[in-house]
């Protein structure tokens, strides 16, 4: 490969950066537009020069537009608040389908392999979106394979004739089983193990063909605590008739399950149940948070084993390395019959050319990535009945390639070392007893979706000969290798799963302008070329009056280094960003300071002149780069342009706020001051709604957490948050709605009187009170009435008050015709700027707009009955019927109506706060929007309820009783110490109002 570096004599250039080109391009062009009147395009002449020093100055500019974008990404003005999000910011989604949450549970420390099974509505009371998890645990280095409930011992016993060595092994309950439970935590103490009513352990003898003893424990713990379950105790080798070894062998067996110190029995089975309740646990608490909406998980459940041996005759030559071999073969066993799971690399992925788009959809894992056809090869054992058979023909293939493996011969191995395999066939076994023996065509793995095939080497007998001759081989040996053979296989990967963001190199010079005066002969008098006094004082003027001609161009140029400059900014979701278009003083062009009118009359030095950022030079230069009206036109579309980036938009919400303005002013002058309002106003939704954007579009079908604290915090669902977001709304948690208006108030006195103050989210006061109250309630009064109408924009006035500086006072007065009287003023910094001021009305009313505006949502299938509760849901259908299926796919969209009335009472509702919620069109874009948001599969049923100020009684369908019914339900399910008996109440309670809520609206 040829990889000498190589410098072109014609390199191939971009027109802009093509100094020939754009020479003759404008040479063209003054041909073309001078005609007669300029006929010497001579280098010779001065109108060339001017033309051939701006086609230089294009050439380096459009040099620096063509850097590599990460050089000028790097090198230009550095904004921390833009929204060019990473890959694995925007890409990756909360786990939605069955192999996302097998990817989630299977990256979870512990687990080896896991299964997330939806149960049919026959399992589980005609209820659809319930589901199972079926977890395989990793082993442990301590106390080895987790999943299996038999501990094993081998122990010499004297049996009268001598010693004879004998492995015991016990089977437990299952880590998931009933007689478990009291085994999840670490006993303190483990006092005595005895069968019940009985001082000591009583063995139950094996019984016709069974092998195996049992005996019904009952182990004293902690003192005072009890708990009792039966285990199966196997011998290995079989006791004989002899009676006094089977005298001798019994009361080994009891002393063992006797025993209660450390590594007994008991004390092993106590440590494997507190390991796997951990995993269980953390399982629990990853899926509560990674919850769908409208799901729920049913049960955890643990795999059981069916332990598979095989008995098979291998002929080989004596040349075959034994161990080696049957280490290998021992290695590719356990594989063939519980796959390993491999996770993937991102440099992997990536050097497979797989697209990000690809790499990185569904969830983001932590142990790198695990490819579909990964989890989709994993069939042995799973439940189909293609792949939960075990054919003879596949070991013995494995057999054969396992001998290929370990090959150094080049000649055929199976002739020259594996001569023949014969005699194979294959044994299960449950719980320590044979299920099927001695299969010589397949076998077929029974319950092979519960219980999963592991290859036992114990129960195998796998016998290698030469000639006729038994081959011996060592066993510590071969286990030795096959533990080195375990531990190259890669369960997890460590590598970073974040692709790198490729790092550009700062140029310091990328917003530096080099004047194209520097670039003109010496005799022009340009740049820092001075013409002595011998030439005329007129030539001399004329000079002056080119360098302040070029000043033009160079201002041109010189913003247009700076504007690349801020390419960050124009992406940026700051909210202090005030500029789309960029300015670049020209204050280091020599002798500029003798051009600048500005600067001759400001009495200032050029120091000071060129520090101060508001000097009348940089205001006019604002004013002539960008008005306020093309600012907010251009970033709006600049955010417009990032929403789309995404297919987003808030097209619905951007409409009713230019007819909710258009219709409340008449005057065409007001008109377009107020849309340049809401223009701005619109820029700060748009940032608000990015700059959440990467966590609710990964959110999108995520429900709250109920093992979590729910009230007063964000855990709440994705629909409600980007509902919230999508409508204007920033405050997303789930908190008290109906009394919320009294958090922003403050009664102060003042004197013998009272004065109210409203504050906003960050408890600064944004309105006072004119006038005093003589009593604190009429002032709380006044206040809650001040919030409800002071979210009109017509109830303002932005008064300038002075001469010079002129300062605006803003003021609510809902009664147009008492102004200048004002119910209150606002105590925000004055403003000399009278669109300042009126952004600022605008904060005031985004503030207050927030106050009790929320939604809460109710999933039906966290409602559904558990045994002993005795009410249910009843949605109405008709006059005499109710929805079959409540609780299946179905949520309840509850909202403020923005009025109160006296429930106990005929009356009509009196407007209240929210009060936008009152607004029929608002309305409509409330159930516009949860119907857009809302997963397809999820039915909602929309309901707006007023505030009761009367007395609440159990099934008040007010506000204020649902919030206080579904907070206490809510607050006892995040308890996990909650009594069952508690917690049925509290649904009890909340379905009693919500169904006075279904029977109201219907």
């Amino acid at each position: 490969m040829n990889t000498k570096q190589q410098i072109l004599k014609s390199p191939i250039l971009k027109k802009g950066e093509d100094f020939s080109f754009l020479r003759q391009e404008g040479i063209r062009l003054l041909q073309q537009y001078s005609g007669t009147t300029w006929t010497d395009h001579n280098i010779h002449d001065p109108g060339i020069t001017l033309l051939e020093a701006f086609c230089f100055a294009l050439t380096e500019l459009s040099l620096k537009a063509d850097l590599d974008i990460k050089d000028i990404l790097a090198s230009s003005q550095q904004n921390s608040s833009n929204v060019l999000f990473g890959a694995e910011e925007i890409l990756p989604v909360h786990p939605t389908t069955i192999k996302d949450y097998r990817k989630v549970l299977i990256d979870t420390e512990g687990v080896r392999n896991a299964w997330f099974i939806p149960l049919s509505i026959g399992e589980t009371n005609n209820i659809n979106g319930l589901y199972d998890v079926l977890l395989e645990l990793d082993e442990d280095d301590t106390l080895g394979d987790i999943n299996s409930s038999i501990i094993e011992k081998n122990i010499t016993i004297n049996i009268g004739s001598g010693d004879q060595d004998f492995t015991i092994g016990v089977f437990f309950p299952f880590w998931d089983e009933e007689g478990a439970n009291a085994f999840q935590e670490i006993f303190t103490t483990i006092d005595n193990i005895t069968s019940p009513g009985s001082a000591s352990i009583i063995l139950t003898p094996p019984s016709g063909e069974e092998n195996d003893y049992s005996a019904e424990l009952e182990i004293t713990y902690n003192t005072i605590s009890t708990t009792s379950f039966t285990v199966i105790i196997s011998v290995n080798p079989s006791i004989g008739t002899d009676p006094i070894e089977t005298t001798a062998v019994e009361n080994e067996i009891i002393a063992l399950l006797s025993n209660t110190g450390n590594d007994s029995f008991i004390d092993l089975f106590n440590r494997k149940v507190v390991a796997a309740s951990t995993i269980e646990n953390s399982i629990w608490e990853k899926l509560r948070a990674h919850r769908n909406l409208g799901e729920d998980i049913q049960d955890i459940k643990a795999v059981r084993i069916q332990e598979i041996g095989i008995d098979v005759s291998i002929e080989v030559l004596k040349t075959l390395n034994l161990e080696k071999y049957l280490a290998s073969v021992l290695f590719e066993l356990e594989n063939f019959f519980r796959p390993p799971i491999l996770f993937t690399s991102l440099n992997d992925l990536e050097t497979k050319k797989i697209s990000y788009e690809n790499i990185f959809e569904g969830p983001l894992l932590a142990n790198g990535f695990l490819d579909d056809a990964v989890l989709n090869d994993l069939s042995r054992g799973v439940a189909d009945s293609r792949n939960s058979t075990v054919y003879i023909s596949d070991l013995v293939n494995l057999f054969i390639k396992t001998a290929l493996k370990n090959s150094t011969a080049i000649t055929n191995i199976i002739e020259n070392q594996v001569i023949a395999i014969s005699n194979i066939t294959i044994s299960n076994y449950r719980n320590n007893k044979i299920v099927e023996e001695k299969v010589t065509d397949c076998l077929v793995l029974a319950e092979s979706e519960l219980v999963k095939p592991r290859f036992s080497f114990n129960k195998s007998n796998i016998q290698f000969y030469s000639g006729r001759v038994e081959l011996d081989y060592n066993y510590d040996l071969v286990i030795s290798l096959l533990d080195e053979l375990r531990t190259t296989l890669q369960t997890s990967n460590t590598i970073s799963n974040l692709p790198s963001i490729p790092s550009g190199e700062s140029l310091a010079t990328l917003s530096d302008y080099y004047s194209i005066q520097h670039e003109f002969p010496a005799a022009f008098g340009l740049g820092k070329n001075v013409l002595s006094n011998t030439y005329s004082e007129e030539h001399r003027a004329k000079v002056e009056q080119f360098r302040a001609y070029l000043t033009i161009i160079d201002q041109l140029l010189a913003s247009y280094s700076n504007q690349l400059y801020h390419i960050n900014d124009l992406f940026s979701i700051d909210t202090n960003v005030t500029n789309t278009y960029f300015k670049n003083p020209l204050y280091d062009i020599p002798y500029y300071e003798r051009l600048l009118v500005d600067f001759l009359n400001s009495g200032q030095s050029w120091e000071d002149f060129k520090n101060d950022l508001s000097n009348d030079y940089q205001q006019a230069l604002d004013e002539i780069f960008e008005s306020n009206t093309i600012f907010l036109d251009r970033r709006n579309r600049f955010l417009d342009h990032l929403m789309a980036r995404f297919g987003a938009s808030l097209e619905h919400y951007i409409s009713f706020r230019y007819e909710e303005n258009s219709l409340m002013v008449d005057n065409s002058s007001q008109l377009d001051l107020r849309q340049l309002e809401i223009a701005h106003d619109l820029i700060l939704d748009k940032i608000n709604y990015l700059s959440v954007f990467p966590e609710q579009s990964k959110n999108r079908f995520m429900a709250l957490n109920y093992s979590e604290e729910a009230w007063d915090t964000g855990n709440t669902s994705g629909l409600s948050k980007r509902l919230l977001s999508a409508l204007g709304l920033r405050n997303l948690n789930r908190r008290t709605l109906h009394n919320e208006v009294d958090n922003f108030i403050q009664i102060v006195p003042d004197g013998p009187d009272f004065i109210f103050e409203i504050i906003d989210s960050n408890s600064d006061v944004i309105l006072r009170s004119v006038g005093n109250y003589p009593n604190a309630l009429d002032a709380q009064n006044e206040a809650r009435e001040t919030i409800r109408q002071a979210i009109d924009r017509d109830h303002y006035s932005a008064e300038p008050q002075g001469v010079s500086p002129v300062t605006y006072v803003i003021g609510f007065q809902p009664e147009s015709g008492n102004l200048p009287t004002y119910v209150a003023t606002s105590p925000l910094p004055s403003t000399n700027d009278e669109f300042a001021a009126r952004t600022n009305i605008r904060h005031i009313i985004r503030e207050l707009k927030e106050i009790g505006s929320g939604v809460y949502i109710v999933e039906h299938i966290l409602l559904r009955p558990n045994e002993g509760d005795t009410i249910d849901l009843e949605i109405p259908i008709n006059e005499t019927n109710n929805v079959s299926n409540p609780y299946s796919m179905r949520i309840s969209s509850i909202l403020p109506s923005g009025f109160e009335r006296d429930f106990a009472v005929e009356m009509e509702p009196i407007p209240s706060i929210p009060a936008q919620f009152q607004n029929e069109k608002f309305r409509n874009l409330i159930v516009k929007q949860i119907n857009e948001e809302t997963p397809a599969h999820i039915l909602t049923g929309i309901y707006w309820l007023d505030i009761n100020t009367g007395v609440e009684n159990a099934n008040t369908p007010s506000l204020n009783n649902f919030t206080a019914r579904w907070r206490a339900w809510l607050e006892a399910k995040e308890d996990a110490s909650t009594p069952i008996n508690v917690l049925s109440d509290r649904r009890s309670e909340l379905i009693t109002v919500l169904n006075e809520i279904y029977q109201i609206s219907a």
